[in-house]
């Protein structure tokens, strides 16, 4: 950090205590004069002594403030170099926090100093552990679709934080909440299968979209034994979590327990979890409502045209209301046509599916693709920009590149051509001029060589290249 331009505050109150020391030294001889009625007091020894006199008692005292204040100031600015490195280390948690602050000395301006150093502390590492919390949760959910798995998987995260005997998660189908998957409860004891109407004093905390405790045994509502190594028995109170993005509720889990006590910061940590998962439900209840409404392409099991442009329409009303961007990367397989013709139609059969297979590799959790049409596909990456979508297309171009499919005992080598538009880069006032724009990068793509990533921004046409 450059420091040659700001002021030395140590060099500044050193010459401040000098010039008071001498100028103390000055208008000491006339009193002095008065108080002991000598002329010698005005001399110019006299006065060149108490000059001296008065620097050297400004010079002590510039000396005892570097030694006594000083000396605090280091501790906290070496304190703070602590934070900064540790700040760097994804193991700080709040727990380990306490092995770097400062010790509190004294109740002056410099002991609330180290105290308000102590409680920043802190707060960066609940900041930390927060952050590193949800990295982890984050990465765990995005290896599956699978709504069952991915909802088991939160809720034994949300029972760890609330320390929660038992839980259910249930999920938003057409504005009914349907059971998705239990644990840790007597599903003898007639688990609904869904929460409607009659659940009021649930639905209450789903339409207030807050984290709403439930007392059972005040509320006289009754619904779910608890299992346990000496048979089943009824929670004292329940706690009803809505996964919502913004006003939506996309799930609710319901946690139970004789005595679920959520600490602040476990409650903060909550409130993040749901809203931060809410997306990773979202795709997997989507992912598993396509399948359930045969809204999946027989031939490559991704989703068909018709429901890919619902979803994208869907995604482009959310990018206007927030103002986040959105890329699409229209693909098309080169000289599909020549595939078909040398092999048959079979084997073009197997290299959409082979295609289909590796593009889903390739997707973050948040991506959709479809099958556009024939032998092309759409990718649709909301959230990301020009040169994010840039690079998950090129590293998609680059895996088909180095890998091949075996057709009739040889093996084929398969290159695709990928054309992206991103809003609001392109100025598409709606999703099929959006899509209009990418299918342009894409003939562009096609037309200038083929195997390659091309960008659109509305007027020009460039060719990714990392």
């Amino acid at each position: 950090m450059e420091n040659k331009s700001k002021k030395s505050i140590y060099r500044n109150l050193m010459y401040s205590m000098l010039a008071f020391g001498a100028f103390v030294g000055i208008v000491f001889p006339p009193f002095a004069k008065i108080m002991l009625g000598t002329d010698e007091a005005l001399s110019i020894k006299f006065l060149l002594l108490c000059i001296f006199a008065g620097l050297l008692v400004g010079g002590f005292n510039y000396l005892l403030f570097t030694i006594v204040v000083s000396k605090q100031l280091r501790r906290i600015v070496d304190g703070m170099k602590v934070i900064i490195e540790r700040s760097k280390d994804t193991k700080v948690t709040p727990d380990t926090c306490e092995t770097f602050f400062l010790k509190v000395e004294s109740n002056d301006y410099i002991g609330r100093l180290a105290d308000y150093f102590n409680e920043m502390s802190l707060s960066v590492c609940h900041r930390i552990g927060l952050e590193t919390y949800l990295k982890n949760l984050s990465s765990q959910l995005s290896k599956t679709m699978d709504i069952n798995e991915l909802s088991s998987l939160l809720l034994e995260h949300l029972m760890q934080l609330s320390k929660a005997s038992a839980g259910a998660i249930y999920g938003n189908r057409e504005n009914r909440f349907i059971k998705l998957v239990v644990l840790g409860i007597d599903e003898t004891d007639s688990i609904p299968l869904t929460i409607d109407e009659s659940y009021g004093i649930i639905n209450l905390a789903i339409h207030k979209n807050e984290i709403t405790r439930i007392s059972l045994k005040e509320s006289g509502f009754k619904w779910m034994n608890l299992s346990t190594p000496f048979g089943t028995m009824n929670p004292e109170n329940i706690t009803v979590i809505p996964i919502a993005i913004d006003s939506q509720v996309v799930a609710i889990a319901i946690l139970a327990g004789q005595s679920i006590d959520i600490s602040e910061d476990k409650m903060r940590l909550i409130e993040s979890v749901r809203f931060n998962t809410a997306t990773y439900i979202n795709n997997a209840l989507l992912h598993d409502r396509i399948k359930t409404l045969a809204a999946i392409d027989d031939l490559t099991q991704l989703l068909n045209r018709r429901f890919g442009i619902k979803r994208l329409k869907e995604e482009f009303s959310r990018s206007l209301r927030h103002g986040i961007p959105l890329s699409l990367i229209m693909i098309d397989i080169d000289h599909f046509k020549s595939i078909n013709d040398n092999f048959g139609h079979d084997a073009g059969d197997e290299v959409l599916r082979f295609l289909a297979r590796n593009l889903e590799k390739g997707l973050r959790a948040s991506d959709v693709v479809c099958r556009y049409g024939g032998e092309e596909f759409l990718i649709i990456a909301g959230g990301a920009g020009l040169s994010d979508a840039g690079k998950i297309a090129e590293r998609m171009r680059l895996n088909i590149e180095k890998s091949s499919i075996k057709i009739q005992d040889k093996e084929l080598k398969v290159n695709i051509s990928l054309g992206i538009a991103t809003w609001p880069i392109c100025k598409a006032s709606n999703s099929n001029e959006l899509i209009s724009d990418a299918d342009r990068a894409l003939y562009f793509a096609k037309e200038h060589g083929r195997n390659q990533v091309i960008l659109y921004d509305g007027t020009s046409f460039t060719r990714y290249s990392g």
